[in-house]
């Protein structure tokens, strides 16, 4: 009798045990539209959503940083310093595969820079630990047709809704598969943003859209993942050559053949700023670099991603209408 009892016990806890492990393997939390789950990678820490699609719940995760429930499940973190007034420039930094965005604002030094430079920062957290950035990449968000795209269109809204912001200083940051989506958000939503920069990644595809809109493409030397020479399709996405995609940028901005070439620290930048509506494309590249982000204190202060991008976008103000999302 005392064996069958334990038996009867032991059994159904076995069974919790490996349901446990799957979710913890699989588990994911539901996703916008049809698509009904996406794993999250191990590790990954879980943000806090409400059990049902909401919007419009925030709640503060670490130094100010408030993290902002969306429907469908999805969420974004929010750093809004104070000590301005007026409306702020924003910049949406999308992270890349493997990175939750709170790491990704932390470690590419944004978080900081919008604390002493005063602009908003957003970070939207994928489903899964990549983003559907188009043409098959990259896994579930893309098998499922998830629609990343959509998502930061209205992570931009909702922020609008809530903090004053100068829409014509809209600015979109993309690190590797986050870059990926970004040149699809940018082709996708023409003049919501003035200014786009990525490190490590290229376009899934060809855009034929588009408004006039500035365009940083960085990369490092050293980068394997992401090979400034290029290498074959794999299912981590399309890696063209860094020098089409700068070719690509220049072309759908009308830019001339007039380059400028300097240097800061460890980056090479190169410059044509003969564009169609006063904007330009930057090609940076960081010697010794790998595919992590060029931060401190692997770069100098001067020489970081997060510094030559603000800079770069500082340069640059769109032509979006004043009018405020409501």
């Amino acid at each position: 009798m005392v064996g069958s009892w334990r038996l009867r016990v032991a059994v159904p806890l076995v069974l919790l045990v490996l349901v446990g492990a799957l979710l913890a393997l699989t588990g994911g939390h539901a996703v916008a539209g049809s698509h009904r789950s996406a794993p999250v990678s191990a590790g990954r820490a879980p943000l806090v959503h409400a059990a049902a699609p909401v919007s419009g719940r925030t709640v503060v995760v670490a130094g100010g940083v408030r993290e902002v429930a969306m429907p469908g499940h999805r969420a974004y973190l929010l750093e809004q310093p104070g000590g301005a007034s007026g409306p702020r420039p924003l910049v949406v930094l999308l992270h890349g595969t493997d990175v939750t965005a709170a790491a990704m604002m932390r470690l590419s030094g944004f978080e900081a820079l919008a604390r002493t430079d005063r602009f908003v920062l957003v970070a939207p957290e994928s489903v899964g630990p990549t983003w559907d950035s188009g043409d098959g990449c990259c896994g579930v968000p893309a098998r499922t047709h998830l629609d990343d795209r959509g998502f930061v269109a209205a992570v931009v809204a909702d922020v609008r809704a809530r903090v004053d912001i100068d829409p014509r200083r809209i600015y979109l940051v993309g690190y590797s598969a986050g870059g990926k989506l970004s040149y699809d958000v940018a082709c996708d939503l023409g003049g919501t943003f003035a200014a786009t920069a990525t490190y490590g990644a290229g376009p899934q595809q060809a855009c034929a859209r588009r408004v006039p809109h500035a365009v940083l493409v960085g990369y490092g030397d050293d980068d394997t993942l992401e090979p400034i020479a290029g290498k074959p399709h794999n299912s981590r996405g399309l890696h063209q050559p860094a020098a089409l995609t700068v070719a690509e940028m220049r072309a759908l901005d009308h830019c001339t053949d007039v380059e400028q070439v300097s240097t800061v620290g460890p980056a090479t930048v190169d410059r044509w700023d003969a564009c169609t509506g006063g904007t330009a494309v930057e090609y940076v590249r960081w010697a010794d670099q790998t595919h992590r982000f060029p931060a401190a204190p692997h770069v100098p202060a001067d020489a970081t991603a997060a510094t030559l991008m603000w800079q770069f976008f500082t340069e640059h103000v769109g032509t979006a209408s004043a009018a405020r999302a409501t």
